[in-house]
């Protein structure tokens, strides 16, 4: 299972009446998950900052630009693929030789096949 994420961009919330408010959307693939207005999010942003010093910023910094974090979300996503799919592989290879024991894979089987010598 994927860690999940949300991205931030602004965003103008607009009302059923029409009223617009400027601000941040919070952002869960292409669905706006929250809206905080300019003062909420550098509230949670201070928040955030705080949080990681008191936590002691135990993993290392993401890259500063948008394009490396993207750099970065891709080269996850297909690292977790590569999983994903050796995990698949070991698991379909594990059936597989289980079918072959179960089955007569591989024993002779036709005229001259030791059974049917042995028969004779």
């Amino acid at each position: 299972m994927s860690r999940p994420y949300i991205r931030a961009r602004p965003w103008t919330w607009k009302d059923r009446s029409g009223n617009e408010t400027p601000g941040i959307g919070l952002m869960h693939g292409g669905s706006v998950k929250a809206h905080l207005t300019h003062a909420e999010a550098r509230t949670l942003a201070d928040l955030l900052h705080d949080l990681v010093d008191a936590a002691g910023n135990p993993e290392p910094e993401l890259p500063a630009t948008e394009a490396e974090q993207e750099q970065l979300m891709s080269k996850q996503k297909h690292d977790i693929g590569v999983q994903k799919r050796a995990k698949s592989e070991a698991e379909r290879n594990r059936r597989w030789e289980g079918l072959a024991a179960k089955s007569h894979w591989g024993v002779p089987r036709g005229k001259n096949s030791t059974k049917q010598k042995e028969a004779i």
